[in-house]
């Protein structure tokens, strides 16, 4: 946060333009998705690993041990449980992006006919390629 808030107060503010307001969007835009990026996906991070650890320890207290086809289960899901992380670090920084993007900083229009603020948003963002799809 500390450069957005650089940016904003030592740069922006002093001197406002049309082009620095731009440029001061962008890049707080873009710090506060990398900021958020990386707490989201330390969250993620811990709330997968934690997850089995939390059921066999409910499962322990409730049934008093855990059977052989929990633990099963439980070294199954920490098999995969690798694999899945980046599905969820990416749909979670594309969900971050829509968010910052479109509905705080404005910087990009999910509307086809109107081209965003930002205009590289429109290339970064795909809502509008159909992939050769008819």
């Amino acid at each position: 946060m500390t450069p957005a808030l650089i940016v904003n107060f030592y740069w922006y503010k002093p001197h406002p333009t049309d082009d620095r307001r731009y440029i001061a969007q962008n890049v707080k835009a873009w710090l506060f998705w990398a900021a958020a990026n990386v707490v989201i996906s330390w969250a993620l991070a811990m709330i997968v690993d934690v997850i089995p650890v939390i059921i066999r320890i409910l499962i322990s207290l409730s049934w008093g041990h855990v059977s052989e086809e929990v633990k099963t289960r439980i070294e199954l899901y920490n098999s995969i449980k690798d694999i899945f992380k980046p599905v969820l670090y990416a749909s979670s920084a594309w969900t971050s992006w829509v968010i910052l993007f479109e509905n705080i900083f404005h910087l990009h229009n999910p509307s086809s006919d109107v081209q965003s603020y930002a205009a590289y948003t429109d290339r970064v963002c795909m809502d509008n390629v159909t992939f050769g799809v008819s």
